[in-house]
Formats: C-alpha cells, sequence, structure tokens
C-alpha cells in the first residue's frame, strides 16, 4: 500500500476536488478551504488521486480507513494458497528402480506439500554430447509421472541442465 497524503500534506496543491464522508461531491476548492471543513467535521483529509489535473481529496476517517484496508489485506492474504517450488534432480545414469524412486518422491511432494515439482537432469563432462538421449530419460520420467501430473513446460534446456515442469492435474 503506498503511503498516501493527509491533512497539512495536502497544503502544497493550490486546489482540490472535494469528496464529503457520504460520497457527495463538494466542488473544487482551495486546498485550505477543504482542510477547514475537514477539521469542523472532525475527520482528516486524504488525497485520493494526486496525479489528476485537479487532484481528488475525501473528508474520511483515515485511521479507520487504514485499519480497514489493513484488515482487508490480512483476508486476503489468509484466501491465498501458496505454490512452493520443489526440485528433483536424475543423472544420466539413472537406472529404473531409481526413476521409480524419484517418481515416488514426486508424487509425495505434490500432493503432500502442495508444490510444482523441476525434474533437472544435469550434464556433466561428455554427458552433453548425449544431450538427446538425456532429454528423453527425462520424458520418460514425465510420463511415468502423468497418472497424476501434468506437464507444465515441455522439456526445455538451461545451459548444461535439461528440465521439466510438472504439477497437479
Amino acid at each position: 500500500m503506498t503511503e498516501q497524503l493527509v491533512n497539512d500534506e495536502i497544503a502544497r496543491f493550490r486546489q482540490v476536488r472535494v469528496i464529503a464522508d457520504s460520497g457527495e461531491q463538494l466542488g473544487v476548492m482551495s486546498s485550505l478551504q477543504a482542510l477547514k471543513q475537514a477539521d469542523d467535521a472532525g475527520l482528516d483529509l486524504v488525497c485520493v488521486s494526486p496525479g489528476a489535473p485537479i487532484p481528488v481529496c475525501k473528508i474520511m476517517d483515515y485511521g479507520k480507513y487504514k485499519f480497514e484496508s489493513q484488515k482487508k489485506a490480512r483476508e486476503a492474504k489468509k484466501k491465498q494458497t501458496t505454490i512452493r517450488n520443489a526440485e528433483v534432480q536424475i543423472t544420466y545414469t539413472i537406472q529404473e528402480h531409481d526413476l521409480m524412486t524419484k517418481v515416488n518422491t514426486i508424487k509425495r511432494l505434490i500432493e503432500e506439500k502442495n508444490s510444482r515439482v523441476r525434474i533437472v537432469l544435469r550434464l556433466r563432462g561428455r554427458e552433453s554430447s548425449y544431450a538427446e538421449l538425456a532429454a528423453e530419460k527425462v520424458n520418460h520420467l514425465v510420463e511415468l509421472c502423468s497418472d497424476f501430473a501434468k506437464i507444465l513446460k515441455p522439456v526445455y534446456t538451461e545451459g548444461r541442465d535439461i528440465c521439466a515442469v510438472i504439477d497437479k492435474k
């Protein structure tokens, strides 16, 4: 939330458009006159739109407004779901049984931790000359996970890594 101009900070504007607490338009007036009206009402003058040709200010209880906006932000934060990114690394020489162990790990990560899984096969040394075979190995692992996961990002290369990203179906 950006910091808003309140009360005396608005005095730098020569004229402002004023909206009452009830939502009624009070019109364009000098900033000092608007401050006086807000003071008479026992409320604050808050600049709602400082970028307009004539800045728009509203007469309101700023403390209550700030509290309500923080409360809304907390409620929104409670309702959002966080998606974690997990990474499973395999090697070019991985065998079928070890691949099944990785499938079980991926399944656990996706279902229990509510996370996306990035499968990474890092090519070392001369293995980089077999990049096509390594991509097939990653594709095979993705196919083994296809009954409980969907592909978000198909196999791609990132430097010496061959990667794929999968998520819950």
